[in-house]
């Protein structure tokens, strides 16, 4: 049996869609109870503690999330004083601040 779960009608200059069923809910993130800190950023935390040194697209790739969203966790971190840069912007990595460890 074919249902179709949407249909498209044709209205002067625009479309109207007309959705049949259950729409998906996207989540959306949350302040953590543990001063907000997510847990995509905890696991980032942990990544670079074991892994020092390391660029954004090499952590991207690791931990499978894209390179936006690594960037925007790693100036969070920054910002919270947790990590810093160290190095020449071509060959430099992340690392745990000294004060974090």
């Amino acid at each position: 049996m074919s249902r179709k779960i949407f249909r498209i009608k044709g209205k002067m200059c625009g479309v109207l869609v007309i959705f049949h069923g259950d729409l998906a809910v996207v989540k959306t993130e949350t302040p953590q109870e543990d001063g907000g800190i997510s847990e995509g950023i905890k696991s980032l935390l942990t990544y670079i503690e074991n892994n020092p040194g390391e660029r954004i697209k090499v952590i991207a790739l690791e931990i499978k999330r894209p390179a936006k969203t690594i960037e925007r966790w790693i100036r969070k971190l920054r910002d919270d004083g947790k990590i810093e840069f160290r190095g020449s912007k071509k060959i430099g990595g992340y690392y745990l601040r000294r004060a974090h460890l």
